[in-house]
C-alpha cells in the first residue's frame, strides 16, 4: 500500500459465498441417530463424498459402516503409514473409492473438482476449519452438498481437545517436578505420570520445551517454577472455546447459513436469504419454550448427585419419579428433593432437556457405549447459587433427519385400526395439534400416537373408560379427559 502511494485505501473481503454449495445441518440426538442420518444422506452419485470425523476411532467405525452398506469406502487418518495413505489417495483419485472417511489428516492439497458431498460427522473446532473442509465440495461449480451432523455431545470432544492442548497450572507443575526428579535423557513422561491424561502431559512437555526448560543437551533447567505465562495460556484456551461456540452458533442458527459464514469472515453486503441452505429453502417456524430455572436446577442437581454413574435414561426416570426395580431397591432415592420434580414431563422431553444442558455447559455426557452424565464446574456454580442461564427447548418441528424408531401413524393405521377408528384417530391427532400449539408444547408431550390409536380403537364414552387406557395418568385425565371425549364424539 505504501509503495502504491494509496491514501485511505478501502479493504473489501469477498468470495465466501459459494451458491453452488447447499449448506445444511441435521440435528441428531445421539450416536445411533447420527449414524442413521449419515446412511440416509450419503450419496456420492457420479462424483465423490468426503466424511470428516473428529477422531481416528470414529473414522474407522464410520468407514466400516459405509462399506457394510455397499459403498466403496476407506478410512484416512494420521495413524496410517505413508504408503497406506498414498494408496487410499490414489484409489480415491482414480474413482475406485467413492467415499473417504477422514480426520483432519486429509487436508492440504486435496483438490478434486467433483466432490459432491462434504459431510462433517463431528463438528470441527472452528468455523475456519469447517469452511476450509466444506469448501472442498463442488470446485467444478456444480451443485454440491455441505452437511453438518450435529449433536449436543459433539461439543465435549472439542472441549477434550482444548483441555489437552492447554494444560492447567497444576499439570504443568507436576510434569516439571517429574522432569527435575528424573534429570536428562528421559522422554516417555506419560508413563511416569499415569494419573494425568497422556495428551495433557504431552502438551505440558511441549509448553515447557518452548519455554526453554529443556536445554539443548537434554538437561532440565532448575528454576523456582516453570517459566510459563499461565495468563496467556488461559486467554488462548478462552479463545479456543470461543471458536467452538461459533461453530455451535452456526449449527443452531435459523438464519441464512451462507450469510452467517460471510458475517464471520467479514464479508459485507451479503443478502440475508439465499437459495442454497436448509434454513432459506425450508424456512420452518421453530418456536422455543423457556425452561423454568427450577427445572434446570433440579436436573443439574440430579446429575450432580449421581455424577459419573448414571446415564440420561436413568436420570429421566428419577426426575419423572418412576419406581422401577432400581429405584425400588434403593428407597433413599425416593427421598431426594429432585425425585419426581419433572413428573409431568415426557421421558423424551427430559432427554431433550439433558441435551440442552450439555450444550449450555452445565453437565457433560461421557463417551462409550453407555455414556454416563456428570456435572461440570458451571453446573456446580449454579447449584452454589449462581443464576441459571437461559435454557430453551424447541416447540416446533425438528429439522430433517432420521425419524424416531417407533411405529409411524401410517403403520398404526394400516395394521391396527378399522376405517371408523382411523377417522377417530385423525380427529384426535387434529385436536392434539391444536392443543399443542395453544400450550406451546410438542404434540407428543400431550399424548403419543400409540395412546391416541388405543383411544380411537376402544372409543371410550366416559372418564372412567378413558382412565383404563394405558398412557393416561390422573394428571392428563384431569387436564385433557373432557376434550378427548368431545373429539371422539365430533370425529
Amino acid at each position: 500500500i505504501a509503495s502504491l502511494g494509496l491514501r485511505e485505501p478501502v479493504g473489501k473481503v469477498t468470495g465466501f459465498v459459494r451458491e453452488n454449495l447447499l449448506m445444511s445441518v441435521d440435528r441428531c440426538r445421539g450416536k445411533a441417530e447420527k449414524r442413521d442420518s449419515l446412511l440416509a444422506r450419503i450419496r456420492p452419485g457420479s462424483g465423490r463424498s468426503l466424511v470428516y470425523c473428529g477422531a481416528r476411532r470414529t473414522a474407522i467405525e464410520v468407514a466400516a459402516a459405509l462399506s457394510k452398506a455397499g459403498l466403496a469406502t476407506a478410512a484416512y487418518h494420521g495413524a496410517l503409514d505413508g504408503d497406506e495413505r498414498e494408496d487410499v489417495y490414489k484409489e480415491f483419485a482414480a474413482g475406485r473409492l467413492k467415499v473417504i472417511v477422514a480426520t483432519s489428516a486429509f487436508g492440504m492439497g486435496v483438490d478434486f473438482p467433483d466432490i459432491r458431498q462434504v459431510i462433517h460427522y463431528d463438528f470441527p473446532g472452528s468455523l475456519e476449519e469447517y469452511y476450509q473442509q466444506a469448501g472442498r465440495a463442488g470446485r467444478d461449480g456444480q451443485r454440491s452438498e455441505c452437511i453438518l451432523l450435529y449433536s449436543a455431545q459433539d461439543r465435549q470432544l472439542q472441549e477434550f481437545f482444548i483441555e489437552q492442548a492447554y494444560p492447567d497450572r497444576d499439570t504443568v507443575r507436576a510434569v516439571y517436578r517429574e522432569m527435575l526428579r528424573d534429570g536428562r535423557g528421559w522422554t516417555d513422561w506419560e508413563s511416569r505420570l499415569p494419573a494425568i491424561d497422556g495428551g495433557a502431559v504431552r502438551a505440558a512437555v511441549a509448553l515447557l520445551e518452548r519455554a526453554g526448560v529443556v536445554e539443548p543437551d537434554g538437561g532440565i533447567r532448575k528454576l523456582t517454577g516453570p517459566p510459563v505465562d499461565f495468563e496467556e495460556q488461559a486467554q488462548l484456551k478462552q479463545h479456543a472455546y470461543a471458536r467452538v461456540n461459533q461453530v455451535m452458533d452456526y449449527a443452531r442458527s435459523r438464519g441464512c447459513r451462507h450469510a452467517r459464514i460471510a458475517d464471520y469472515f467479514g464479508e459485507e453486503g451479503v443478502p440475508r436469504t439465499c437459495r442454497a441452505c436448509d434454513n432459506c429453502l425450508d424456512p420452518r417456524s421453530i418456536e422455543t419454550l423457556a425452561v423454568a430455572p427450577a427445572d434446570v436446577e433440579a436436573t443439574v442437581a440430579c446429575v450432580a448427585r449421581f455424577t459419573g454413574h448414571l446415564g440420561a435414561a436413568r436420570i429421566a426416570l428419577i426426575l419423572r419419579g418412576q419406581l422401577d426395580a432400581w429405584a425400588t431397591s434403593k428407597p433413599w432415592v425416593q427421598e431426594l428433593a429432585f425425585f419426581g420434580a419433572l413428573r409431568d414431563w415426557d421421558a423424551d422431553r427430559i432427554r431433550d432437556l439433558v441435551s440442552a444442558l450439555v450444550e449450555a455447559g452445565l453437565i457433560a455426557r461421557g463417551h462409550g457405549e453407555k455414556p454416563t452424565m456428570s456435572v461440570t464446574q458451571s453446573g456446580r456454580a449454579l447449584l452454589a447459587g449462581e443464576p441459571s442461564p437461559a435454557v430453551e427447548l424447541e416447540v416446533g418441528p425438528a429439522r430433517p433427519g432420521p425419524k424416531p424408531r417407533s411405529r409411524s401413524s401410517e403403520g398404526v393405521l394400516a395394521g391396527d385400526l378399522t376405517a371408523d377408528a382411523v377417522r377417530r384417530f385423525e380427529a384426535l391427532r387434529q385436536w392434539r395439534l391444536e392443543t399443542a400449539r395453544q400450550a406451546r408444547l410438542p404434540p407428543y408431550v400431550i399424548f403419543h400416537d400409540k395412546t391416541l390409536a388405543e383411544i380411537a380403537r376402544i372409543r371410550p364414552v366416559s372418564i372412567r373408560d378413558l382412565a383404563a387406557i394405558a398412557g393416561i395418568g390422573p394428571a392428563k385425565l384431569e387436564r385433557y379427559g373432557a376434550a378427548v371425549l368431545a373429539a371422539i364424539r365430533d370425529g
